[in-house]
């Protein structure tokens, strides 16, 4: 059986797409360290993170894939029927350190659309790419993301 096209608003492929921008401040971060049990001093006080040599207080790098928020992704018009579908992988790159006080802005494009078949039939790859800068315009961090859709099967499982 040949496969079929994927159908999808392919305008979007490439595009750059506003994500918003956040600024870190310092009580939001706070939390994200109570969050994730941070210990390291740098992370949690900026007198200390001087004395070490940052030239002010640093945030985990980790902190940026909470800036990708999937309820903001457009709707790609994915002509496929679905039963149900996941995450199926991330990749987070770090390009540069962010701190309290940055303001982080993050662009968004749609990298791929794909399809596969395997054992449980035909499953969709959808991947999104989302660059974040500084207020400098320095390229901190980048993530990558795909969700995966299983077609719906006309057999029982």
């Amino acid at each position: 059986m040949a496969k079929q096209t994927l159908q999808f608003d392919r305008s979007l492929l490439g595009k750059e797409l506003p994500g918003g921008s956040t600024v870190l401040t310092r009580e939001r971060i706070a939390q994200f360290c109570q969050f994730i049990g941070e210990t390291d001093p740098i992370y949690l006080d900026e007198a200390e993170a001087r004395r070490q040599g940052w030239p002010g207080q640093p945030v985990r790098p980790i902190f940026l894939a909470l800036l990708r928020r999937r309820e903001d992704m457009p709707d790609i018009r994915l002509e496929f029927k679905s039963s149900r579908g996941f995450l199926g992988g991330q990749n987070l790159e770090f390009f540069a350190p962010i701190y309290i006080g940055d303001t982080i802005s993050a662009t968004r494009y749609l990298k791929e659309v794909y399809q596969k078949t395997g054992r449980s039939g035909t499953m969709v790859f959808v991947v999104w790419q989302t660059v974040f800068t500084n207020q400098n315009g320095v390229k901190v961090g980048s993530l990558t993301d795909s969700r995966v859709l299983i077609g719906k099967s006309s057999r029982s499982l």
